[in-house]
């Protein structure tokens, strides 16, 4: 009889002399016993024994008792994201939990804010600023749009 501590693996299993035996896939990460004894494998977490496979004969192969795998995705083939989508009930939030993005630019003020970042993302672009800041003659550039917007209200042919 020989008595062993083991981790169960990410593969819902434990391995023993070169074998991997199975374990509820819930006890992943979780620390069991094995023993070892009369051609049998038995593993106990706590108290409670978990798993009871015939010792293999064999190197290197998986005893699997399917019923530790139950609940596992993806257990009898490829998960899909629609199947995934379909099994998960009210996977999409309701009508009335979805707003238009203006409604949120305008609870914090996003289209002022936007309306500065437009301004100087301009601001840094216009090849007339570029020239006018090395010059040191921006003022000129509030002088200029101020008669331009003059002259556009005044009348054509006044």
């Amino acid at each position: 009889m020989r008595e062993l501590t083991r981790v169960v693996g990410n593969d819902c299993a434990v391995e023993i002399d070169t074998n991997s035996y199975s374990v509820p896939w819930r006890l992943i990460g979780e620390r069991v016993v094995v023993t070892v004894a009369a051609g049998e494998v038995r593993i106990r977490h706590g108290i409670h024994q978990v798993a009871v496979h015939k010792l293999s004969e064999g190197r290197r192969l998986r005893i699997i008792d399917s019923g530790h795998l139950d609940g596992v995705a993806g257990r009898n083939a490829a998960v899909r994201r629609a199947e995934i989508a379909a099994a998960v009930p009210g996977s999409s939030p309701p009508p009335s939990l979805l707003r238009p993005l203006a409604e949120y630019e305008a609870v914090i003020g996003g289209g002022l804010l936007m309306a500065r970042a437009k301004k100087i993302i301009e601001a840094t672009t216009d090849p007339l600023d570029a020239m006018l800041a090395r010059l040191q003659l921006s003022g000129i550039r509030d002088q200029l749009d101020n008669l331009l917007d003059e002259a556009a209200r005044e009348p054509v042919g006044a």
